[in-house]
């Protein structure tokens, strides 16, 4: 390892290549030695204790270590800056200037505001400090060490320069704010699409775009093009600086002409979370919630994490260049980042920054470059295992050869400047190809003849296609989607039409709006996923196993999803197995469900057949524990976004175990003994409410029907099982915003049916103020109603939210062959509900007055 002062000392020679180099592209700093100040990044981050226990050690040392920086003065940088704008997103406080060359700079702080991506309701909060440390995993001088490494491999960008901000009256407004402020100053390129008139060019390019006129024009015409070499080189250069957050936003786009094309370069900026360090218990539970957050480390240890953001950017550019063209940039990017080149490159940091880090970085950033052709194989795989070609508006023509072998060749011609994507796919590499014609009156032919190989998907959009399959019989499947426009198809043996228009599954609104689209290629795979849940009887039931998922085209939000789960009740030392496995049809239109149980975590309550039975001296002696073991399958159907319907077969056998002077055990009906089941479940629901949280309009309708016409052990006879239940919610004219919600439902048995399939009420799903199933029947009945009410607003520290009241009231029987019974159970009473994020989130408390007092706590409002 080369010592600081070697690494100083062979810095000179770099230091004067780059100061001379800085003439041509930007000022250096234009204040005296003397004009500076020592400064600290972030005292706010000195935490000790079990505060770094359990948020983590992070780069607290570096926030806190005192720095001696230039001091900015705007009057006099870059011969003398103009304010322009406050700039900045939800994080970053920016200000933009305009200096007398025609030029843009950005000054940005160092610290960040991490509560603007938060909802108000979470704002100065408890949970808004923890969020806000989360800066202290960020390095405060990482810019600069990711400034020297792009300069070497070539990528275009801005370089920053660390520096406080005078207090200057040029400020204005401002001035309070910024005033003393540490942060970099770097060039702005110039977004203005290409309007002319300004004498100075962003490192010679004069034509800077951003990400969102990226996007259109490379829809618009082919006359657009990306540069994916140079895309490439910046993507592999994230993952050495393990730069997670590399959204469209974080990139800017210069134009180069070349072969009778604009191509555009890639400019990436914002490189807040390079060298990004969480550790600490909060770590492993943020991971869960944000997976795509990954820690800095000599191994890259979660590609797909590390990527997520990226994933539109790579999928749309990456795709046309071939596994060679990938080891030849890699191999590239490697040759430039020579052991010097990364001390040189760390060792920009301050003295104090170098001191506290820089070994660290060094060694982690060469292993990260040494091991750079074990990550590429997986990243490429990521890319071209479901690839994706994309046309343009104008009209196009798609040519798509299938080889002898099972390779597949795709051309794209736009008919006036010939072809613009020409690239070969080998099944060894390539699953399937998603073509998308976009706009535009396009013609598609598919043709060839392949046993086996890709999967060929072709999307048409507005316009009048044509989309020809015309490869031989046995070819690998093709499958055209257009539901738009005047279409011609010419199918094969192994063609499919899809005309429906597609549409994203139902998802509620705050997640809809704050996820990106929904993933659609690749894996995503846990060892212990974790589950919690808490039962009535039972306690809380804890859960942990494998999970699998498979995404896939239009399969939202998942193509296949395989669970095992090893499930435990504590309180209860009881122990249960699940198996699960979904199965979405493309086009979200049905699913298939597949899933099996081995539990001794059941327990039913059985005060015997009847509306009027007693509680009883021991009301724990009617509980009634089994050993289940059962599995099912069952395929869904989506008419609507509102409406689905189920049907599938179902086996269990059940083994219980009365407790001695229980009613199953003295009265022994059917179920006391063990027995088997086996038959056909269906099930319908229909849900319009305006919310699943906080619904206040619309109504919810569930049904369900099961015959089991094949059984054994103690059942004598086939029995059929119904229920239902129905729910609707409306507004009152009260002084306080109210909200009536009513519910009805009930079950009936045919047949002589064991005591666990009988129809009950009690419990929180159907008569509250009652234990769960306390009365036994053929048939049941409930009713509730509850008038729910807001009193206002209430901040509670961790949160603040919309508080309010319940009142409820609740109705049941059960008939019970040859029982003359009046009795019509009722319960009464009320509680709190607590609403964040406009109600999205919410949670409830009640108690009801029944034949017992109950305490019901729940996610969401009672029904």
């Amino acid at each position: 390892m080369r010592t600081r002062s070697s690494v100083r000392t062979s810095l000179r020679r770099v230091t004067l290549q780059m100061a001379l180099g800085a003439l041509a592209i930007g000022p250096t700093l234009a204040v005296a030695q003397e004009d500076s100040v020592t400064v600290q990044a972030g005292t706010n981050y000195s935490e000790n204790g079990f505060v770094r226990f359990f948020l983590g050690d992070r780069y607290r040392e570096l926030w806190t270590a005192p720095i001696e920086v230039p001091v900015l003065s705007p009057d006099t940088f870059a011969g003398g800056l103009e304010l322009l704008e406050r700039g900045g997103g939800r994080q970053t406080k920016s200000l933009r200037f305009g200096s007398k060359d025609g030029r843009e700079w950005v000054f940005r702080s160092i610290d960040k505001d991490q509560s603007g991506g938060l909802p108000r309701d979470f704002e100065d909060t408890v949970l808004d400090d923890i969020i806000q440390d989360q800066v202290s995993s960020k390095h405060p001088g990482g810019a600069l060490v990711v400034d020297a490494l792009l300069e070497t491999v070539g990528v275009l960008h801005a370089s920053p320069r660390l520096a406080v901000m005078a207090d200057h009256p040029m400020l204005g407004e401002y001035r309070s704010e910024f005033g003393g402020m540490l942060g970099i100053i770097e060039e702005r390129p110039d977004e203005s699409d290409g309007a002319q008139g300004s004498p100075y060019k962003f490192r010679g390019h004069e034509r800077v775009i951003g990400s969102d006129r990226f996007l259109e024009r490379l829809r618009e015409s082919s006359e657009d093009r990306s540069d994916a070499r140079a895309f490439l080189t910046a993507r592999l250069m994230d993952l050495l600086l393990g730069d997670w957050d590399r959204h469209e936003d974080q990139w800017r786009w210069a134009q180069v002409d070349r072969d009778g094309a604009r191509h555009w370069l890639p400019i990436p900026r914002d490189r807040d979370n390079a060298f990004f360090h969480a550790d600490g218990v909060i770590r492993r539970v943020g991971k869960m919630m944000r997976p795509f957050v990954v820690t800095f480390d000599e191994n890259v240890s979660d590609l797909s994490g590390l990527t997520y953001n990226a994933r539109l950017l790579d999928q749309l550019i990456l795709p046309e260049l071939t596994r060679e063209e990938w080891q030849e940039v890699a191999a590239e990017v490697q040759g430039h980042l020579t052991d010097d080149v990364i001390a040189n490159a760390v060792a920009v940091l301050p003295p104090a920054y170098y001191e506290g880090s820089g070994e660290d970085l060094i060694r982690k950033l060469r292993a990260r470059r040494d091991r750079l052709t074990e990550i590429l194989p997986a990243f490429y795989d990521q890319i071209v295992r479901e690839a994706a070609v994309f046309a343009t508006d104008e009209d196009d023509d798609l040519e798509v050869v299938r080889e002898p072998g099972g390779s597949v060749v795709v051309r794209l011609d736009d008919r006036e400047r010939g072809t613009y994507f020409e690239r070969r796919f080998v099944p060894a590499e390539t699953r399937e190809v998603r073509i998308f014609l976009y706009d535009g009156d396009d013609r598609a032919i598919v043709q060839g003849a392949s046993e086996r190989g890709v999967v060929i998907r072709v999307i048409g959009g507005d316009g009048d296609d044509r989309l020809e399959d015309v490869t031989a019989a046995g070819s690998a499947p093709t499958i055209f989607y257009d539901s738009s426009g005047d279409n011609a198809f010419v199918t094969g043996p192994a063609t499919t039409v899809d005309r429906r228009r597609y549409t994203l599954a139902a998802i509620d609104t705050l997640l809809r709006n704050n996820l990106p689209p929904a993933r659609d290629w690749g894996v995503a795979r846990s060892w212990f996923f974790p589950s919690v849940g808490w039962e009535s009887e039972i306690g809380p039931v804890l859960g942990v196993g494998p999970m699998w998922v498979r995404f896939g085209f239009r399969q939202d939000p998942f193509a296949t999803q395989m669970h095992a789960q090893l499930q435990v009740a504590p309180l209860e030392g009881r122990f249960g197995v699940k198996l699960s496995g979904r199965r979405r049809m493309t086009g979200n239109h049905a699913e298939a469900r597949l899933d099996a149980t081995a539990t001794q975590i059941s327990v039913t309550r059985f005060h015997g057949f009847g509306n009027d039975t007693p509680a009883g001296p021991n009301p724990d002696r009617m509980l009634v524990w089994s050993n289940r073991y059962g599995a099912s399958a069952e395929l869904r159907q989506f008419p609507t976004d509102n409406w689905q319907i189920g049907v599938g077969p179902a086996i269990e056998f059940t083994d219980p175990d009365p407790q001695f002077g229980s009613p199953a055990a003295d009265t022994e009906p059917p179920g006391s003994g063990s027995f088997g089941v086996a038959g056909l479940q269906l099930g319908t629901a229909y849900d319009n409410r305006n919310s699943g949280s906080y619904p206040r309009s619309g109504v919810r309708v569930a049904a369900a029907l099961a015959g089991y016409p094949l059984v054994w052990g103690d059942t004598p006879e086939g029995f059929v099982r119904s229920s239902a239940t129905a729910a609707t919610y409306f507004g009152v004219p009260l002084p306080l915003e109210s909200t009536v919600a009513l519910r009805a439902g009930g079950a009936w048995v045919l047949g002589d049916a064991p005591f666990q399939y009988a129809a009950t009420v009690g419990g929180g799903s159907s008569l509250r103020g009652y234990r769960t199933n306390r009365f036994t029947g053929d048939q049941s009945v409930f009713g509730s109603a509850e008038l729910r009410s807001l009193i206002g607003r209430v901040d509670l520290r961790i949160a603040r939210g919309d508080i309010g009241t319940i009142l409820l009231a609740d109705l049941g029987r059960v008939f019970v062959s040859g029982e003359d019974s009046s009795t019509w159970h009722t319960a009464f009473g009320g509680g709190l509900w607590f609403g964040l994020v406009d109600r999205h989130l919410v949670g409830h408390s009640t108690i009801a007055f029944g034949e017992r007092t109950t305490l019901n706590l729940g996610l969401g409002m009672p029904f």
